[in-house]
């Protein structure tokens, strides 16, 4: 039988500056109380979303522009990448 609880129960070492989760599930530290939900709103709106395009290769300078596979990177490519 596979234990689930010590991987409901894990938290992760890793601290991160910005974001994420602040404490393990939904409830909130003693002694913090939640901000009201309209403040909630006005933070998440005031933060402007990043774009996630890329750049076309055509817009980069050249030495920033993907170079051409040659037929022998293309023929291992289309084989499945086996040697």
């Amino acid at each position: 039988m596979v234990r689930v609880s010590p991987v409901l129960a894990r938290i992760p070492v890793i601290k991160f500056r910005k974001g994420g989760l602040t404490s393990v599930g939904s409830a909130t530290p003693a002694g913090h109380s939640a901000p009201p939900p309209a403040a909630a709103a006005a933070q998440v709106q005031g933060n402007a979303p990043m774009s996630t395009s890329s750049i076309p290769d055509i817009d980069l300078p050249l030495r920033y522009r993907r170079a051409p596979l040659s037929e022998e990177e293309i023929a291992h490519i289309n084989g499945g990448g086996i040697v």
